[in-house]
């Protein structure tokens, strides 16, 4: 593969993460009846939680000028949510372009949000980069509980699917799509726009015309109305976006096709994640 053709494939690459990433008390006594009642408690439950973990997989196959492109990102994290503190743990693996992993640790101090970033080199021996923060919309991708508030809210038109079991617990699965007109706002809120922005691809707002609906949907636990999951075909919708960016960054069409792009995520441990130890040295720097 050509520097430019490679060049084009890590772009590629960083961008479906980077969407991938983007794209986490109580109601009434009776019980809801409807899909929309039904994810209007889930969103109510959701507002009481205090802490919880994640899994989230991303799946993603492409090919571009003769060459192909298999990546999967597997982030795995705690969070308590106040006063904030997380570590989340990502595998990227992009086949023959190489693979990664890599620990964060973020942490509320004084009104200001610390993270430390550590990744390993070929020896295993971890690097921490530190940084400090007034806001959290650099980490938004990052928020397991704030994906899912983000997708409840935006997504509509959800239809009652089958009852299944997710990681031990017995759960409905809701169907709906989040529309093209809303899907740039959501796009917006998880910091996606920017982080494309700052890839250096100019005005990013051009390659979201004629973007369709995204298919949603969202496992609520039949006990608890915990949202439990939920799941993207993402496929359809990379396409588009990554054909304008490519066209956009290189100045000519690659020939991108997408067979692939899946998103998952499952949140686990509500209120129940203990004290998140932080490693002796790791924000000293």
């Amino acid at each position: 593969m050509n520097v430019t053709k490679k060049r084009a494939a890590l772009t590629a690459g960083l961008l479906a993460l980077a969407l991938a990433l983007g794209l986490g008390g109580c109601g009434e006594d009776s019980a809801p009846a409807t899909p929309e009642e039904v994810l209007a408690k889930a969103q109510q439950t959701m507002d009481g939680v205090k802490s919880l973990g994640y899994d989230m997989t991303m799946e993603m196959s492409m090919g571009m000028a003769g060459q192909s492109l298999e990546m999967s990102t597997v982030t795995t994290a705690d969070t308590i949510l106040s006063p904030l503190t997380m570590k989340a743990e990502m595998a990227v693996d992009m086949g023959d372009l190489g693979s990664t992993n890599m620990t964060m640790y973020v942490k509320e101090e004084n009104g200001s949000y610390l993270t430390a970033t550590g990744i390993p080199d070929a020896d295993g021996t971890v690097t921490w980069e530190t940084a400090s923060m007034d806001s959290l919309s650099q980490l938004e991708s990052l928020d397991g509980k704030a994906s899912m508030d983000l997708y409840l809210t935006s997504a509509s038109g959800f239809a009652e699917g089958a009852t299944e079991t997710v990681e031990g617990v017995e759960a409905t699965r809701y169907d709906g799509v989040i529309s093209g007109e809303k899907l740039e706002e959501v796009l917006e809120a998880s910091g996606v726009l920017s982080q494309m922005e700052g890839l250096g691809l100019g005005d990013v707002t051009t390659m979201f015309s004629g973007l369709g609906d995204l298919p949603v949907s969202i496992w609520v636990a039949k006990e608890t109305y915990y949202p439990i999951k939920y799941e993207m075909d993402m496929a359809e919708m990379m396409q588009s976006i990554l054909e304008n960016a490519l066209k956009q960054e290189m100045g000519m069409d690659v020939g991108l096709t997408l067979d692939k792009m899946s998103v998952s995520m499952v949140l686990r441990d509500f209120d129940q994640v203990g004290e998140i130890e932080i490693p002796d040295g790791v924000f000293a720097g």
